[in-house]
């Protein structure tokens, strides 16, 4: 009897070599839409909505991302990860694209270019405030100059300059140069401009599913259906017309939405009446 000294009941336990499946925390969330501003090339992580106010901009009614953020932190979200989408740059399709807004500052043999750290709109709120200009060195400030208020300075470099720029660890802009400048930057104020959100999400080519119901013996008079949204889970939906009990005039109608679930079994997902 291998490893066993007398008789008796021995109990041997023997791994397992199916391995349960490790519970994951609920208040993680990741979250991917458009928004006015933010890093469009990694996903942040926001630990209550003022970071991704601070980050993303807030809520924006052109887009359910920041809704959908605010009820997360609400019902007890801890943390966010956030991916901004934008519409790319495309060599054919659409033109409008998301573009970085920026002030490019004429000086002797080039020119000193500040850009918005993140493609959008949001940065025409911002500018560049040039003090201390002698020679080729100066000081730039960001700040957040809305039209019609006063500004406000973000953050502040010193001993720029203007023949080696360099770079500056900044949330808003970052700087480089054209040409050989020789001289810094005249003292003054510079506001980005030139930013653009682009058309938000919409695929370049993405069409939405429709379809008609034709009055009975014509086909061109009818009513057209047409998803809310581009892309292909519109064809998963069917539209069904009856005619409306006790209508003698035989123009009102009920009208079913019919959803394919992930079971493979259709469901009514709306009803109108007496349309």
């Amino acid at each position: 009897m291998d490893g066993y000294t007398y008789p008796g009941v021995y109990i041997q336990e023997v791994p397992s070599a199916v391995h349960s499946i490790t519970g994951v925390a609920t208040s993680v969330g990741a979250f991917v839409g458009w928004a006015a501003q933010g890093s469009t090339t990694e996903a942040v992580l926001c630990q209550s909505f003022m970071d991704f106010q601070r980050e993303y901009g807030g809520l924006d009614a052109r887009s359910l991302l920041g809704y959908a953020v605010s009820h997360f932190f609400n019902n007890g979200g801890q943390q966010a990860y956030v991916v901004r989408l934008v519409q790319p740059t495309l060599s054919t399709g659409p033109t409008s694209t998301a573009i970085a807004g920026e002030t490019s500052i004429q000086v002797a043999g080039g020119s000193v270019v500040f850009t918005a750290a993140t493609p959008g709109a949001w940065s025409s709120a911002y500018g560049v405030l040039v003090t201390g200009s002698t020679g080729t060195t100066f000081t730039a400030s960001t700040v957040y100059a809305p039209s019609g208020t006063a500004w406000v300075i973000l953050e502040t470099f010193t001993g720029l300059s203007a023949a080696a720029v360099g770079t500056i660890t900044s949330a808003y802009v970052g700087i480089a140069s054209t040409g050989t400048p020789t001289a810094a930057p005249a003292n003054g104020l510079y506001m980005l401009s030139g930013g653009n959100d682009g058309n938000a999400v919409n695929v370049p080519g993405a069409t939405s599913a429709s379809m008609t119901l034709f009055q009975p013996g014509s086909t061109t008079a009818g009513f057209t259906f047409t998803a809310q949204n581009p892309g292909v889970w519109g064809n998963l939906l069917a539209v069904g017309a009856t005619p409306q009990p006790g209508d003698t005039t035989n123009t009102r109608f009920a009208l079913n939405v019919v959803a394919l679930g992930a079971n493979g079994k259709l469901s009514v997902v709306e009803a109108f009446y007496n349309l």
